[in-house]
């Protein structure tokens, strides 16, 4: 019911109520699917959060490096990590949710790959958007 909530958000774009769908379905039923979809609709959130601004902020920094290391680092632990680990064994095709298995470890791969390509950078470097973009690709759910 939860996830089912949390697709249907997810597919209209409403990230961060799809996010609190996923992450509520937790304590009764943890299951992949939902740690997965939470990561991904998480940082598309954060992603929504900073497009379509106003243009008096344009040439602004949307994102500083003060945190974002350590937030995709707790992302990758409490959603990306968890919800492959809870999948089963990849490289069976015929499972369920395979594909998105496979394009979450992707994306999981990528997002510790920028976390580590921000570490040790000054907290005002501005974060580079269009790679957080390209680390999640197309979304999971159409």
């Amino acid at each position: 019911m939860l996830n089912a909530l949390g697709d249907r958000a997810y597919r209209a774009g409403q990230f961060n109520e799809a996010l609190k769908a996923y992450m509520a379905s937790y304590p009764n039923f943890p299951n992949p699917y939902a740690y997965l979809m939470s990561g991904d609709a998480y940082w598309r959130a954060v992603l929504a959060s900073h497009q379509g601004r106003s243009g008096d902020e344009a040439g602004r920094c949307r994102v500083a490096n003060e945190h974002f290391p350590s937030d995709l680092r707790r992302s990758l632990e409490e959603h990306f990590q968890r919800g492959l680990a809870l999948h089963p064994a990849p490289g069976r095709a015929s499972e369920p949710n395979a594909e998105l298995r496979r394009r979450a470890g992707t994306t999981a791969a990528c997002l510790g790959e920028l976390a580590r390509q921000y570490d040790g950078q000054p907290a005002t470097t501005c974060v580079a958007l269009d790679r957080l973009s390209a680390c999640l690709g197309a979304p999971l759910l159409r």
